[in-house]
């Protein structure tokens, strides 16, 4: 069982409003699990037996399409669930979820998790807004497919990775995910991701090579992402 409180799991939207107690013996009932990057943490279609806490690091969402081909859908960072729309509407996992980086997650068995959720209702109100904001996260996704330039919505994304490490604005943060994996995230191809890096790279603004993207200006892409550069 878990013995230490993470500062971005007590942080996360799930134990809002929560006293400090409630939330210390709802994560002393998880199982700690440290994994390294490439773990697999959740498989697409096996039954919803765990809902996990990312404690520390970064998870990759993909999915494998009806033509075989596997999609990045999104990364999680610390402080956000995995498996949680599975777990609380009991139907198999719909995407594999696997660590981009080493990661700490805190994990509950389905049915002791629903228990907890009975004994300490706000718990369970607080699941709702998270299961809620991130389809609202992916419903934003699409619709900005549709309606924001690339280069906007590729600003946009990176400015969502960077902002889940908790770092200062003027510092520089390294991304680890391929060309690939951000083309998928923001709708384009790896040939359209890789004249905009390159551009942005000859600014200043980012750094990147074959599987990592360094951010260095993230005032700039604040405003590329707003429209206004």
């Amino acid at each position: 069982m878990s013995t230490g409180i993470g500062r971005h799991a007590a942080a996360s939207r799930l134990f809002s409003d929560l006293e400090p107690e409630a939330v210390a013996l709802i994560l002393a009932r998880a199982s700690l699990l440290r994994v390294g990057e490439g773990s697999l943490l959740v498989r697409q279609g096996d039954p919803p037996g765990q809902l996990m806490l990312l404690n520390r690091g970064r998870a990759k969402v993909s999915r494998v399409t009806d033509d075989g081909r596997q999609a990045t859908l999104r990364f999680m960072g610390a402080g956000e669930l995995i498996g949680c729309a599975a777990v609380f509407r009991n139907f198999a996992y719909p995407a594999s979820v696997s660590a981009a980086e080493p990661c700490e997650v805190h994990s509950w068995p389905r049915d002791q998790f629903m228990s907890l959720m009975e004994r300490h209702p706000r718990l369970a109100v607080n699941a709702l807004v998270v299961v809620s904001g991130q389809l609202e996260e992916m419903a934003r996704r699409e619709l900005g497919f549709g309606a924001d330039p690339v280069r906007k919505r590729l600003a946009a994304e990176l400015l969502r990775l960077v902002g889940s490490r908790d770092t200062p604005e003027e510092q520089a943060v390294e991304l680890r995910m391929t060309r690939q994996d951000l083309g998928e995230l923001v709708g384009t191809t790896l040939f359209t991701v890789s004249r905009i890096l390159t551009a942005w790279a000859r600014e200043g603004i980012v750094a990147s090579g074959r599987e990592r993207v360094l951010v260095r200006d993230r005032p700039r892409l604040a405003r590329i992402a707003a429209g206004e550069a």
